[in-house]
């Protein structure tokens, strides 16, 4: 019995794990040849209609692309950009659920980028975001 636990385990495991590995390669495809990754794979584990959280710091005079997925449908996907007053500085449900956007800032600046799941079916998925990033 725990022979066949076990197997079942490593078989959920490895069908996710390929789910998000196929969600990392279409950001990285987002950010395209223009972008340099900041190095990082965010990555939050949502059930419907919940929320998670990321801090980012912007940096003056540097052109930034938010690229994000989830192993559910994108247009489920909806992402907000808020400075550290909470006002919305972005989200792309204004923009038909946009799967990347580019964002320029003036100044240095702290920012919570929000990210939800909506799903008829109220299942759980994996979002992905990556932040790119090139002079302007």
């Amino acid at each position: 019995m725990r022979v066949l636990i076990t197997i079942l385990f490593i078989l959920t495991f490895g069908i996710v794990n390929a789910q998000v590995e196929q969600v990392d390669s279409k950001v990285r495809d987002y950010l395209d040849n223009t972008y340099i990754s900041d190095g990082q794979i965010y990555r939050v584990m949502l059930n419907h209609e919940e929320e998670g959280e990321f801090d980012v710091t912007f940096f003056a005079g540097t052109q930034y692309r938010l690229a994000l997925s989830s192993t559910l449908a994108q247009s489920n996907l909806v992402y907000t950009v808020y400075d550290s007053e909470r006002n919305i500085l972005f989200c792309n449900q204004d923009f038909d659920n946009t799967p990347y956007w580019d964002l320029i800032f003036t100044s240095t600046i702290n920012c919570k980028i929000q990210v939800k799941i909506y799903d008829k079916q109220k299942r759980s998925g994996i979002a992905v975001m990556m932040i790119g990033y090139k002079q302007s």
